[in-house]
Parts: C-alpha cells; sequence; structure tokens
C-alpha cells in the first residue's frame, strides 16, 4: 500500500460559507481557530459588514459624539448624586444627634412635670385633708375640678 500524503478534509462545523462571509478568511484546522473565532464570530463581522454599508460615515459620527455627550453628562451626574449622597448622609448625622438630643430633653422634662404634678397631688390632698371647709370655698371660688375629674393622663 502506498502511504498518502492528503490533508485532512476541511472542517465545515465552524466555517459559513464563502457567499456569507466573503472578507473572512476560512479556516483549514479547528485547531487553529483563537476561542472569539467560531460560527459566530464571523456571523458577527458578516453583520457588522453589512450595517457599515447602511450607515453613511457622517451618520456613524453623529452617533459617536451624541453617545460621548451622553457618557459625559452621565459622568456629571453621577459626581453630582455621590456628592449630593454625601452630603445628605452628613446632614441625616448632624440631624439625627440633634433630635436624640431634643427627644431626650422631652423624656426629661416629662418625667419632671409628671414629678412636679404629683407633688401638687399631694399638697391638694394633704391642704384638703387639714382644711376641707376652707379647700371647698377656695375649689367654688376659682372653679377647680375635683380630683376625680382631672383630664391630666
Amino acid at each position: 500500500m502506498e502511504a498518502e500524503t492528503a490533508t485532512p478534509p476541511e472542517s465545515t462545523n465552524n466555517q459559513l460559507p464563502p457567499i456569507l462571509s466573503p472578507s473572512l478568511p476560512q479556516h483549514q484546522d479547528d485547531t487553529e481557530q483563537l476561542p472569539h473565532q467560531g460560527p459566530s464570530y464571523h456571523a458577527f463581522n458578516y453583520f457588522l459588514e453589512e450595517m457599515h454599508g447602511m450607515l453613511n460615515d457622517a451618520d456613524l459620527e453623529k452617533i459617536v459624539e451624541n453617545q460621548k455627550n451622553m457618557h459625559e453628562n452621565l459622568e456629571q451626574t453621577a459626581v453630582t448624586l455621590t456628592s449630593l449622597n454625601d452630603l445628605s448622609t452628613q446632614k441625616y448625622d448632624e440631624l439625627l444627634r440633634k433630635y436624640d438630643l431634643h427627644a431626650k430633653c422631652l423624656k426629661e422634662m416629662k418625667n419632671d412635670l409628671e414629678y412636679i404634678f404629683k407633688k401638687i397631688r399631694l399638697i391638694k390632698t394633704k391642704v384638703a385633708s387639714q382644711h376641707p371647709d376652707a379647700f371647698a370655698k377656695m375649689q367654688k371660688k376659682i372653679g377647680i375640678k375635683q380630683d376625680g375629674d382631672d383630664d391630666e393622663d
């Protein structure tokens, strides 16, 4: 038998017909292909070539310029929003500290007022028990309600 020196047939798995990708080289061997060069890579290049033929260069330049302008605007907006976020965080922390101080002050004032009203009730009870006639006259004169009628609490 004679030793044949024929080359293996071309692999058609990763190749497009020449009519679909006229400017792309056809690979003879799958081992020579780079990972990014498969059938989808050839189809993508074909798609780009077709799209490039549909648009003129002036339109493409306008699109690219608009994209650059939008990108710059978005970057400026992101910087502005970041600085606004930082400022609002600082103000929030400052106001939270003030709020906590005011809330603590109000709680202390409430406790103080409760203590004062408790002492006033004790004094009224003591005066009413020691001088009931004088206390009843004064209540009628200034229109003070009885202890059970209070609208406190």
